[in-house]
C-alpha cells in the first residue's frame, strides 16, 4: 500500500473521530501549503487545526514537523497533532494538544523531530 493511500485512510479515520466527538470538518480549510491537514469545528464554534501523522505500525517512535507546520503550531493555540496508528488495518488515534506535542520537542536539534515512547500510545482510541 502506498504512503498516499495510508494518508487517505488516516484522514478518513480522523474525520470520523472528530464527528464522533461533535466536531465537523470545515470545508476548504487545511491541506497543502496551510501548515495543517484539516480544520474542524464544534457547535460552539471552537475550532481545531489538525496535523495528521500516520503509520502502519501500532506506535510512533519519532515524527517530523515541516517548518510551516511548526510555524503554524507556534502561532495557534488550537493546533493539534493526531497520530493515527495502524492506519491501514485498524486505526487508533492519539490526539496531542500543542502543549503535549511540544513536551516531546528536543530544542537542541535543528530538525523538528519529536520522540515518543510506546507507552504514550496506550490510550489511543478508535475513531
Amino acid at each position: 500500500m502506498s504512503n498516499l493511500e495510508t494518508e487517505r485512510l488516516a484522514r478518513a479515520a480522523v474525520i470520523q473521530y472528530e464527528a464522533n466527538r461533535g466536531r465537523t470538518e470545515v470545508e476548504g480549510e487545511g491541506g497543502k501549503g496551510s501548515g495543517y491537514d484539516l480544520k474542524t469545528q464544534n457547535a460552539q464554534g471552537e475550532s481545531r487545526l489538525i496535523e495528521i501523522k500516520s503509520t502502519k505500525k501500532p506506535y510512533l517512535t519519532a515524527r517530523w514537523l515541516e517548518p510551516l507546520e511548526f510555524e503554524v503550531m507556534m502561532t495557534n493555540d488550537n493546533y493539534w497533532v493526531y497520530a493515527v496508528l495502524n492506519a491501514v488495518d485498524s486505526p487508533r488515534i492519539r490526539a496531542f494538544s500543542k502543549t503535549e506535542w511540544l513536551e516531546h520537542f528536543d530544542r537542541e536539534e535543528l530538525k523538528r523531530w519529536y520522540k515518543f515512547s510506546r507507552k504514550e500510545f496506550a490510550g489511543a482510541e478508535e475513531p
